[in-house]
């Protein structure tokens, strides 16, 4: 028994020896410890794609050049590893995403930390909606074009919605949009939102106006010309001339005509303002007139003492009539076709004739021209559309006188000084004298003066609408344009003109 019990006590003895000695691995068997953290010199917060360092920090009882790094992350791209750091180029996908560091040791031990970037999302701009203002006739289509970008390069959707009137159609960034069957003051709205949250907005607006009544404006100071509602309001603004100084509007072509005189041309727009032909040879075009029935425009050029045809495209020269001397005011017999010229050196009306071949010199040939002599500085011509008068305006005599049946006829107007234009009244068959010197506009039939507006300074050019006889006038050194009732009661003046001198209206389509 004694054996057996020292037996024992020497046996467990021996087996607990070996487990009470020093273990020679030690702490080296711990794994390495890892620390993920950014770099605080990063902007914040984080955009698509951005580059972005990640700090690895690592404690290792084993020699760090032994340990082994991996990198790993659910999305975006590294661009660069090592054991102290990394950079990491982040997704084009907005989100949260993981970076982990792996550490390895000589022993196999590892260890590891991870870190959570939050990656935003730039919202899409919008730079544009094309026109941003413009001006659409009651009951027509209005285009309208969006331009926007996504610095993601993410796609976008368009949104659109109006104020009223209705869409016809959507095509992504472009909108075909019905104009209600009332003058109105309408907006566009546009929403360009990206797949992840990002929005932006933009709207245009949109005059919705009757044709017939609008203004047509040479506001020759500020080299532009302007088109204005029946209320006012401005449609349009055309830039790019020197100095305009008449304009004419043929309805039925939907074209507006402006002469240019330091520019030496004749310019065509749409109704809506856009440019279409631009006719250069012409040498200091003072007047202009429209032929309804083709659409040719007639143009008298002072410098170059002669009259010319532009065809209704504004691209050719159709017929040229030469022997003129200053010629400055034409007006058109829209039913015989007959052309008449304020011949103005000469002192003298011309009537050519409605077949004149071209190339005809009045001051060498017959045959296609009548003369009307008795004037002395003829400046300003009108033709009545029912009546065939002619009414002329001459600035020196001061005075106005009628052509009828080819006999000359004095208005019994007295008191005018330096009178400047002439518009007829085709519904009541007055007309309204630009009395330029005197400050006013005056209404006269044969008799003489039966109304005037007064408090005008130098008014130039003046216009009536034919659909109500309101009447317009173009207020040049008072820099502004004033509307009246047929009565001459001022409706309102509209300001920021620069010497206006020529004025027309679209009678409607």
């Amino acid at each position: 028994m004694r054996f057996s019990t020292g037996f024992i006590i020497i046996l467990i003895i021996f087996v607990a020896l070996p487990a009470c000695k020093k273990n020679p691995a030690g702490p080296k068997d711990r794994p390495p410890q890892l620390v993920l953290q950014l770099d605080n010199e990063q902007p914040s917060p984080f955009l698509p794609e951005a580059q972005i360092s990640v700090l690895l920090q690592i404690n290792d009882e084993d020699a760090i050049d032994s340990l082994e790094v991996k990198w790993s992350v659910d999305g975006g791209a590294f661009i660069s590893q090592t054991k102290t750091g990394a950079i990491w180029q982040a997704s084009k996908t907005p989100g949260i995403y993981k970076i982990t560091a792996e550490g390895i040791d000589s022993q196999k031990q590892s260890g590891w930390d991870s870190l959570h970037i939050s990656v935003g999302n730039r919202a899409p701009v919008i730079s544009s909606i094309s026109p941003e203002k413009s001006a659409v006739v009651l009951g027509n289509l209005g285009h309208f074009k969006a331009a926007a970008m996504d610095s993601d390069a993410h796609a976008l959707t368009y949104n659109w919605s109006v104020s009223a009137g209705k869409i016809q159609k959507i095509l992504s960034d472009s909108l075909i949009w019905l104009a209600p069957q009332e003058p109105a003051h309408c907006q566009i709205f546009l929403q360009v939102s990206d797949s992840f949250g990002g929005t932006d907005y933009d709207t245009a607006s949109v005059v919705v106006f009757r044709e017939a009544g609008s203004a047509w404006i040479a506001d020759t100071g500020n080299n532009r010309v302007l088109k204005l509602a029946a209320d006012g309001e401005i449609l349009l603004t055309n830039t790019g001339f020197v100095a305009p100084n008449k304009i004419k509007i043929d309805a039925i072509r939907r074209s507006a005509w402006i002469l240019d005189f330091a520019a030496h041309t004749l310019t065509r727009l749409s109704l809506e303002g856009e440019n279409k032909a631009v006719y250069t040879d012409l040498g200091g075009p003072a007047d202009l007139s429209v032929m309804q029935v083709d659409g040719n425009v007639w143009v008298v050029e002072t410098d170059s003492n002669r009259v010319s045809e532009i065809s209704n495209d504004g691209q050719n020269l159709v017929r040229r009539f030469y022997g003129f001397n200053h010629p400055s005011a034409v007006g058109l017999d829209q039913r015989t076709g007959g052309i008449y010229i304020a011949n103005t050196g000469n002192h003298e009306v011309v009537l050519l004739e409605t077949n004149t071949p071209t190339e005809y010199d009045i001051s060498k040939e017959t045959g296609f021209h009548t003369i009307f002599s008795g004037f002395d500085a003829p400046i300003a011509i009108d033709v009545g559309l029912h009546t065939q008068e002619v009414w002329i305006v001459d600035n020196f005599l001061e005075s106005v006188i009628t052509i009828k049946e080819n006999l000359l006829y004095s208005i019994g107007v007295s008191g005018l000084r330096l009178p400047k234009s002439v518009a007829i009244d085709n519904t009541t068959r007055t007309a309204w004298i630009a009395d330029t010197g005197n400050g006013r506009i005056v209404k006269i039939n044969k008799n003489g003066i039966i109304s005037e507006v007064t408090g005008f300074l130098l008014p130039h050019a003046i216009a009536v609408d034919p659909n109500d006889g309101n009447l317009w006038v173009a207020d040049t050194e008072n820099d502004r344009v004033v509307k009246c009732q047929a009565n001459g009661t001022k409706i309102f003046t509209v300001y920021g003109f620069s010497s206006p001198q020529g004025i027309t209206l679209n009678p409607g389509q």
